[in-house]
C-alpha cells in the first residue's frame, strides 16, 4: 500500500457522506453545499457533517482521537488483505472471512436472516452487481476513496466505507485488472482494540456470533 498524501477524519467524513447521501433521508440544500464546496478548514462545517453522519456513530466513535489518516492507493498486493466489516449480514457473502477477494464465488441473491436479528433484508448481491455493471460501463475505477482503517502500515486493514465498492472493484479486478484503488486509511495502534477492527476481540467475537447464527440457519 503506498501513501500518496497525507488526510484527516475531518476529510473521511466528506467523502462518506459523498457516497451516502443519495440514501440520506434528511439533509437539505444548505447540507448538499458544504458537500459540494466543503471547508475543512470551517469548524462550524465539519460539525454539521459529523452530525450529518450521525447513524455512523458506533464506528466513527471507535476510532481513536487524533489517529492520522492517509491517502492511500490499494495495490494488488493489498487485496489479499483487505476485509468487510464484521458484520453478520456479510458473513455468508464472504464465504465466512469477511476477505473482500473471497466475494466473488459467496455473493448470492436471496440472503435472509432471522428478523429478530433486525438486519434487514441482506441485498449485497444486487447491490455489489449494479455498481459492478457502473464499472464496466464506465470502463474506470469509481473516484470515491475506500476508507479504511489499521493499526500499521501492514494491515490487516479493514474496510469501514465502500464494503459494496469494494467487492465490485473486486470483481472488476478479475476480468480487467484495475489496481491501484484510491483509498483513505485511519492508522493508529489504538485501532487494534477497535470494535470494528477484524482481529480485535470484539471483531473475533462478532464472527464467533455470526457462526453460530449460520450453524443455527437464522443466517441464510
Amino acid at each position: 500500500m503506498q501513501e500518496v498524501g497525507t488526510s484527516s477524519l475531518e476529510e473521511v467524513i466528506l467523502n462518506w457522506l459523498r457516497s451516502e447521501w443519495s440514501r440520506l433521508v434528511y439533509g437539505t440544500l444548505s447540507d448538499r453545499n458544504i458537500i459540494d464546496n466543503a471547508n475543512l478548514g470551517d469548524a462550524a462545517e465539519n460539525a454539521r457533517r459529523r452530525w450529518l453522519l450521525r447513524h455512523r456513530a458506533n464506528i466513527l466513535d471507535e476510532i481513536p482521537p487524533g489517529a492520522p489518516a492517509y491517502r492511500v492507493l490499494i495495490e494488488d498486493a493489498d487485496l489479499p488483505n483487505l476485509y468487510i466489516l464484521p458484520t453478520a449480514d456479510w458473513y455468508l457473502d464472504t464465504g465466512r472471512s469477511f476477505r473482500v477477494i473471497d466475494t466473488p464465488g459467496n455473493l448470492r441473491i436471496g440472503r435472509s436472516a432471522d428478523p429478530a436479528l433486525g438486519l434487514g433484508p441482506i441485498e449485497h448481491y444486487d447491490k455489489v452487481r449494479a455498481i459492478s455493471q457502473d464499472i464496466s460501463t464506465r470502463g474506470t475505477a469509481l473516484d470515491e476513496p475506500l476508507i479504511l482503517i489499521s493499526p500499521t502500515a501492514a494491515g490487516p486493514y479493514t474496510i469501514i466505507d465502500g464494503t459494496h465498492r469494494a467487492a465490485a472493484l473486486y470483481d472488476n479486478h478479475l476480468r480487467n485488472p484495475n489496481t491501484p484503488w484510491e483509498g483513505i486509511l485511519i492508522r493508529d495502534p489504538l485501532i487494534e482494540q477497535s470494535a470494528w477492527f477484524i482481529t480485535s476481540k470484539v471483531g473475533q467475537l462478532r464472527i464467533a456470533q455470526a457462526d453460530a447464527l449460520a450453524a443455527q440457519r437464522r443466517l441464510r
